[in-house]
């Protein structure tokens, strides 16, 4: 560990010089309450033997492990608990110094913790007595310090060592100790006191002569072989050890010299290096060379993308790798990694312009400088001195193209030449001479033409691609043109040279129609290499650059990725187009350093492929790039084998060499944190890379936290995970450390979790978990067998019994065929029978049918007695017809009709005969007939449910227009009026209290509106809570007098479940002739004129005007207004900012709609409603945050690291498709999940409580975080605090309005501090004053929004006000 520090700080000096001609930040990744932490202020780091890092805190203890920061909080631990110091005694324990729980010992084995020491707080000298310092013995034991005393912990009880003479804490405490030999050293606050622990004598140390407060003031203490070193608020000195062995042991105060090292810095923190010194300082992390006493910074908050106003390094602390960890005063720890700094970056700053231009197109190298063509002008760097000139500048700043755009240089054979391409020629430049040279006027009048591409040979010969077609200029700068490719080719810029064969000198390689081709020196015909497959072949997909490594043939294809081609016989080897670790497809600039890997520009950094292992990895300006874009065919190899690539920005610089990691060791994956949604797990807090798991049956959301605890790249870092068991998940690969598995059948499983380090490229040994999911009672093992004896019991028994029963249906079945047989016949013949008449005795044969009547049978019962008794409706016509077929007009005789019983009841019955003997006298007649009485009666019921309500017995709405269409047939002397009644609340109650009362409660109404019934009047019941009521008048009085009086006859409370339960009603008039002619137009008018009544809540009823229907036609035509503009996306985002008010900084914004209809501004309170109301808001809310997140990301790009805040609505957060569509819509605009917050009110989440919780998990998972809008408006439980993960409050502006001088704000200051105690940081919406500002910063609310720092602004305006913003700061 120490060699490997070592050569890092001797590293980090050595790369930082170059570094900053070039860089204006230091790229660190920043742990602060931002991303999780619990507090900005650091007053401890620590790693444990797994490399997880802990950190002390003012606001209590946290630990990380490269992507989560995690609290730890117990019941002796409480949150927002002050923790002063960390020490481990052991692998498995951690002692904390606090500040309201005292000395605790937490146990990593289990999370236990107990307490070693608690001053009792009654005493009035509680706080003097509180540990605030833990440091090593010299044994390696814990040593402790509160303010006036140094202890020791012995037998559970603290003894004491040391102590100051002074016990005024305010004046004179303890600040830093140090133990070393015999001796105790120890730095207070008034100066430095040694203590010899043998002879236990003290003395106090003069070692400066008239030092004033602040180089009294000790804080940091530090040893090696020969000195003591002392830091303090003002300097750092050494000490003699020797002098320190011979001072005299009876004076209480001894002199003693001291070399003065550093006379201004306030020092924190000193870790000695061999002959280097590590301080962190007011200055921020400095290194002193003891030898030459020689100051280097290393590193200051300020000079990060942070920009922290303190430069203060109060801790730091290296990891593994040499790379730091550093705590600050209030911006919390940040992580940097001096070797990411191996980049060099050339580029425009305001101090340095080495660049004419930042756009750089093309470079070309030579023995000792780099030439680079840009937007604006030709520029030749020196290598050595970083000196520049530039060449060819157009002195008008605002043209983006002219003959000064060089697009493609390439340096001649006979390293003097150098080939210029602009857009409009190209030519020849002297690089010694450092102008043009003229060229034969042949080959200047065809370089002339607009040029698409160029290429050289190794013999000097350029092959030119232009406007006038193909052609080759030799070395002697003759120019030939190649006819046979103007035949072979497109002559277009989408055809290109690209390279000579790296296998074929004099060989050109040249692509043109999705086919790389050769172009041989000979001019035959070009031969085809390699085509793109079918599938791939898109306008934007061509060969970039071609690389030979090995027995391989390397094409970059931009817009796909790599190929791997066979070097012989040039088959395709292997695709590696965008996917997988490689996500992007926008790849430049081919270049093959000494290793044999492959390096491409992007415009997201610089890509590094490794041919052995197949593997990608990724450089960004996280690891030290000026820039992340890149530009295409700009780049090149300098002559010490370092690669640079021109970009947006400037040009990068890069060694491969720096990147090849020396002796790479296998990185180690550990479980860092198991939870589950049914149930709390005590927290993993000693990291391992085997763990057991035992999870009950009704357990469900496992999710699996691993970690390699690298820290350094660790986000390209790729996992493997793989599950087997009953539920088996394959292998698969994923960037997120992190897996959540669903609620597992039983039985035992196996994760294995592999890690592959972009930096090593090398794989983790597995870690494994083991899970054992337990059966549930009723599922177990041994209920299924249970199950199955019973089952087996119950079939043996019915066996038994089918057998005995068998002989028994045998002897039966003869005897139960026939009854059988009989019963069907009389099933068959139940309604029906025969019947016969003969004109012999005029007898009428049916003696079954004159049963069914009561009619007693008799002889001779005639034709004529049994028609007496059809009824005189149906008579006729069955006397009619039965005439017809006695005077043989018809042979067939049917008939319908009704017959009278004994009892005066009347039968259907249905008779069809035919004549079976006709003669001159003869006639005989033989039928059946059917009983169609039930059918009969059936048909009745139906008419009259056609007609009628069936639960008030109402005329419905058909029978109600039937009826006015006869008024209107004979209308009334004095007309007749329709009083459409709607009943309001009706549907809150049939939902609150059920169907069956709502429908009570319905027919009570209808009994009452009957009760005004006058004759001749019409009462209808349309259908739910409508009700149609006909008067026969138009007088207006009248009307008046009787609406008044049902709306009172309804309001009458009615008795409901045992409840009293009140219900109103709206009423609409609509008057014949007055205002409509036909019965649909008067119903149409009168319900009009009910919405009215029912919109208007102080009109108990209104009658139709003829200006009503505009009112509602001119909503319809807004409703289409609005449709339309959703469609054609008319809607404007605007975005209100959300304000630290501490850093006076905007850290976010909201997303607000507004919509210009025809110039006029439609309020949201109008349409959003409507576009709920219409369905709309789905469409609307995801077009808007598509737009939305677009802006964001070129936020993003400017510079404004804003995060994005959207109002998600009922529907949406009900929707089983809102994570995946959400997911894919980040997905699509390569947004990190972590800038985006989603709003979400109290009402939401009560429509549908389950669902909303899943959907919520579902967006945490995703890295979303979920804020709660509105709050205090709505139901506002610590139930959605507690059961939902939020992760801030939003204050309603209801609350804030009311804040004023002299104004009780009790549930405001209770809601902030409700949020301060759930540790749930929360937002002040409209705040609108300074008072209001001023009031909620001393309530502890710093987040602020409203028009006090801006309204809602469109893009381009907001964009105005962060830039301005930004400069102010």
């Amino acid at each position: 560990m120490s060699v490997l520090s070592g050569r890092c700080l001797a590293l980090i000096v050595l790369l930082i010089a170059p570094l900053l001609l070039h860089a204006e930040t230091q790229q660190v990744f920043r742990l602060s309450p931002d991303n999780g932490l619990s507090q900005g202020h650091i007053n401890r780091l620590l790693l444990d033997q797994q490399h997880q890092l802990w950190l002390a805190t003012d606001g209590g203890l946290d630990r990380f492990d490269g992507y989560r920061s995690r609290a730890f909080v117990s019941e002796q631990l409480p949150a927002n608990t002050v923790i002063y110091d960390l020490f481990f005694p052991a692998q498995d324990r951690l002692l904390l110094a606090t500040s309201s729980e005292g000395l605790l010992e937490l146990d990593l084995s289990d999370g236990s913790s107990s307490v070693l020491h608690r001053p009792n707080p009654e005493l009035a000298d509680y706080s003097d007595e509180l540990i605030y310092l833990i440091r090593p013995d010299i044994t390696g034991d814990p040593l402790y310090a509160d303010s006036t005393r140094v202890l020791t912990l012995q037998n559970g009880l603290l003894q004491v060592l040391f102590t100051l003479p002074s016990h005024d804490i305010h004046l004179h405490y303890i600040r830093d100790l140090l133990a070393f030999d015999h001796y105790l050293l120890i730095a207070s606050s008034q100066g430095l006191w040694l203590h010899d622990r043998q002879t236990h004598h003290s003395w106090q140390l003069d070692y400066l002569s008239e030092p004033n407060r602040d180089q009294l003031d000790s804080k940091a203490l530090a040893v090696d072989e020969q000195s003591v070193f002392v830091g303090t608020v003002e300097g750092l000195y050494a000490l003699n050890r020797d002098e320190l062995a011979q001072l005299n042991q009876s004076a209480l105060r001894q002199s003693i010299t001291a070399k003065t090292l550093l006379s201004e810095q306030n020092i924190w923190r000193i870790q000695v290096k061999e002959q280097q010194l590590l301080l962190g300082t007011n200055q921020g992390l400095l290194t002193l060379d003891l030898t030459s006493r020689q100051v280097t910074e290393l590193f200051r908050p300020g000079r990060t993308r942070y920009a922290y106003f303190d430069d203060s390094i109060v801790d730091f602390i290296q990891d593994q790798h040499g790379n730091f960890w550093l705590g600050t005063r209030g911006d919390g720890a940040y992580y940097w990694q001096p070797n990411q700094q191996r980049f060099s970056n050339i580029i425009n700053t305001a101090e340095r312009q080495p660049l004419s231009h930042p756009f750089v197109y093309s470079l070309v190298s030579d023995k000792d400088s780099l030439w680079a063509g840009t937007q604006n002008g030709l520029n030749r760097l020196d290598l050595q001195t970083l000196q520049s000139q530039a060449f060819f500048v157009n002195p008008d700043p605002k043209a983006t193209e002219s003959e000064a755009s060089f697009y493609s240089l390439i340096g001649a054979n006979n390293d003097d030449g150098l080939w210029l391409m602009n857009p409009y020629q190209i030519r020849l430049f002297s690089r010694q001479q450092q102008q043009l040279l003229s060229l034969p006027e042949a080959t200047a009048a065809a370089l002339s033409s607009t040029p698409y591409s160029m290429a050289i040979s190794s013999g000097g010969a350029l092959f030119v691609h232009n406007e006038g077609g193909f052609f080759v200029v030799q070395p002697d700068l003759t120019i030939q043109p190649l006819d046979g490719l103007q035949q072979a080719f497109h002559s277009d810029w989408a055809s290109h040279w690209v390279a000579e064969h790296p296998d074929q000198p004099g060989t050109m390689l040249f692509y043109d129609n999705f086919t790389l081709w050769a172009v041989h020196s000979n001019q035959t015909a070009p031969q085809a290499l390699y085509q793109l497959p079918q599938g791939y072949r898109q306008s934007s997909a061509y060969v970039e650059g071609v690389q030979a490594v090995g027995d391989s043939l390397w094409l970059l294809i931009h817009g796909l990725g790599l190929v791997e081609l066979d070097r012989q016989t040039l088959t395709q080897r292997q695709l590696l187009f965008g996917g997988g670790s490689l996500p992007t497809t926008t790849l430049y600039q081919l270049e093959k350093d000494d290793a044999g890997m492959l390096w491409m520009s992007s415009h997201s950094g610089l890509w590094r492929f490794n041919p052995k292992t197949g593997s990608f990895r990724q450089f960004t300006s996280q690891q030290g790039l000026a820039y992340n874009e890149f530009n295409g065919l700009s780049g090149t190899r300098l002559a010490d084998g370092r690669l640079a690539f021109g970009s947006t920005r400037g040009i990068s610089l890069v060694n491969p060499a720096d990147f090849i990691e020396q002796n790479p060791k296998q990185p180690t994956l550990r479980f860092s944190e198991l939870s589950l949604f049914s149930r709390t797990l005590p927290p993993l807090l000693q990291p391992k890379a085997t763990q057991a798991l035992q999870l009950r049956h009704d357990d469900y959301g496992l999710g699996v936290h691993v970690s390699t605890f690298s820290y350094r790249q660790q986000a390209d870092t790729l996992y493997q995970f793989e599950l087997t068991g009953p539920s088996r998940i394959p292998a698969f690969e994923s960037r997120e450390p992190y897996l959540l598995l669903p609620q597992l059948r039983p039985g035992n499983y196996l994760l294995s979790v592999r890690a592959f380090d972009a930096i090593s490229e090398r794989y983790s040994e597995p870690a494994q978990l083991s899970l054992q999911v337990a059966y549930s009672p009723w599922q177990s093992p041994l209920a299924r067998v249970s199950y199955l004896f019973l089952l087996m019991l119950m079939l043996l028994s019915w066996l038994l019994w089918r057998q005995q029963q068998k002989r028994r249906l045998i002897q039966q079945n003869r005897e139960l065929q026939q009854s059988q047989q009989r019963l069907q016949l009389a099933l068959d013949i139940a309604d029906s029978d025969v019947w016969s008449w003969s004109a012999t005795d005029n007898s009428l044969l049916h003696p079954k049918r004159l049963q069914l009547l009561g009619l007693a049978e008799k002889d001779g019962f005639s034709f004529e007695d049994y028609a007496s008794n059809i009824h005189p409706d149906d008579q006729a016509d069955y006397l009619h017809g039965w005439k017809e077929l006695c005077d043989g007009l018809n042979d067939h005789f049917q008939q319908v009709y009704r017959v009278r019983d004994a009892e005066q009841k009347w039968h259907w019955f249905k008779d069809i005969g035919r004549v079976t003997l006709r003669g001159q006298q003869l006639l005989d007649v033989s039928g059946i007939y059917t009983n169609i009485t039930a059918q009969k009666l059936t048909e009745q019921e139906l008419e009259h449910l056609i007609h009628f309500d069936s639960l008030t017995q109402l005329p419905n709405r058909n029978n109600l227009l039937q009826q006015i269409d006869a008024l209107l047939q004979t209308p009334p002397k004095h007309g007749f009026s329709l009083l459409f009644i709607d009943l309001d609340r009706f549907k809150h109650i049939n939902d609150s209290m059920g169907h069956e009362h709502g429908n009570t409660l319905l027919q009570i109404v209808a009994a009452r509106l009957q009760s005004q019934l006058q004759p001749k009047e019409i009462l209808a019941h349309l259908g739910s809570d409508e009700f149609v009521y006909v008067m026969l008048t138009n007088s207006m009085a009248h009307i008046a007098q009787k609406s008044d009086a049902l709306h009172s006859l309804i309001a009458k409370p009615v008795m409901l479940d045992q409840q009293l339960v009140s219900i109103s009603c709206s009423i609409g008039i609509a008057c014949y002739p007055q205002h409509g002619k036909d019965s649909y137009e008067l119903l149409k008018f009168a319900d009009i004129a009910m919405a009215y009544a029912k919109k208007h809540g102080d009109m108990d009823y209104a009658i139709f005007e003829h200006s009503m229907p505009e009112r509602t036609k001119a909503k319809m035509q807004l409703e289409y207004q609005l449709k339309q503009a959703i469609q054609r996306q008319q809607l404007q985002n605007y975005y209100q900012p959300i304000v630290d008010s501490q850093q006076q900084k905007t850290i976010g914004v909201e997303l607000l709609l507004r919509w210009s209809n025809d110039g006029k501004m439609i309020p949201p309170d109008q349409f959003i409603p409507m576009a709920e109301e219409l369905d709309l808001m789905a469409e609307l809310t995801w077009g808007s945050l598509q737009k939305a997140l677009h802006d964001l990301q070129r936020w993003h790009q400017l510079g404004l690291p804003l995060y994005l805040s959207v109002n998600l609505s009922a529907s949406q957060l009900s929707s089983e498709l809102l994570a995946s569509r959400l997911s894919a819509l980040i997905e699509q605009e390569a947004i990190d999940p972590a800038m985006l917050r989603l709003e979400i009110t109290e009402s939401s989440l009560m429509k549908n409580r389950l669902r909303a919780i899943d959907n919520m998990h579902r967006l945490k998972a995703l890295g979303v975080q979920l804020y709660l809008d509105d709050f205090g408006t709505g139901y506002s439980s610590l139930t959605y605090l507690k059961d939902f993960p939020i992760d801030l409050i939003k204050i309603d502006r209801s609350f804030v309005s009311d804040v004023q001088a002299g104004s009780q704000n009790a549930i405001l200051n209770t809601i902030i501090a409700l949020a301060r105690n759930m540790q749930l940081p929360c937002i002040a919406e409209g705040v609108e004053t300074e008072y209001q500002l001023n009031y909620l910063q001393q309530q502890g609310c710093h987040f602020i929004q409203g028009y006090w720092y801006s309204p809602p602004l469109p893009k381009e305006r907001l964009e105005q006000f962060l830039l301005d913003e930004q400069k102010n700061h």
